[in-house]
């Protein structure tokens, strides 16, 4: 499982080192709302699931590159009765957003409701594509961590991808 965790991280930062510079000039955003699709895979001491997670959220720029958002999603774990609702609040970090394609750092508080209520929080990085000035698409992974609620501590693995609406 870590060799398999750190040959998708190696993976992703040789993508973003080797996208960015090839990425033209675009307009400087200034906040997007996004629609995405993710899954993955929770790990704790009790073992592993897989669950799926489609959710919708935003996030606006106050500071140079530094913003704030959130997000609200399902989360499924197939083949049990477990799902629930998923929300987030959290602070973002984009790079260069004045080109095409840019990366970002994102990270906060995150919040499960469902057999159970339990909070923890969460970070990932990712890069956005712009086709135009205003829609791109976005590919994320995130490590989503609870501890209490079910006892332990769990970590929710995830890789997403969605489609974002920028304004400038």
């Amino acid at each position: 499982m870590k060799k398999s965790v750190s040959r998708v991280l190696f993976l992703f930062l040789v993508l973003v080192f080797l996208l960015e510079p090839l990425s033209a000039q675009n307009s400087d955003k200034k906040g997007w709302v996004q629609g995405f699709f993710g899954g993955g895979i929770s790990h704790s001491d009790y073992g592993s699931d897989e669950f799926i997670h489609p959710g919708a959220g935003g996030e606006v720029l106050i500071a140079g590159g530094l913003g704030v958002g959130g997000e609200i999603g399902f989360m499924h774990f197939p083949g049990t009765t477990s799902n629930g609702t998923l929300f987030s609040l959290g602070g973002i970090y984009a790079f260069n957003r004045d080109r095409k394609t840019f990366p970002f750092v994102t990270g906060g508080y995150v919040g499960f409701v469902g057999d159970s209520i339990t909070s923890g929080g969460y970070f990932g990085g990712g890069i956005m594509h712009f086709l135009g000035d205003h829609l791109g698409v976005r590919l994320e992974g995130r490590d989503q961590i609870y501890s209490g609620g079910w006892g332990g501590t769990y970590h929710y693995l995830e890789a997403r991808g969605g489609v974002v609406l920028s304004w400038d």
